[in-house]
């Protein structure tokens, strides 16, 4: 995760958790516009989807802020 600063600069990128962070592919990441919600596309085990063998995963944030 990176985060755009008021001078128009990003912060350096570092890694999500481990629930979103894996050893397989994850694609195409979005916010939900308060924040709440991220979708992102992987090809981790137990897909149902026929394109690249992925599926569209979403994590809720808690209220630790995790």
């Amino acid at each position: 995760m990176s985060k755009l600063l008021g001078d128009g600069t990003w912060t350096t990128p570092v890694p999500l958790n481990s629930n979103i962070n894996s050893s397989y592919a994850e694609k195409s990441v979005s916010i939900s516009s308060d924040g709440s919600m991220l979708f992102f596309v992987s090809n981790r085990p137990g897909h149902v989807g026929e394109a690249e063998n992925t599926d569209i995963y979403y994590c809720t944030l808690d209220k630790n802020g995790d």
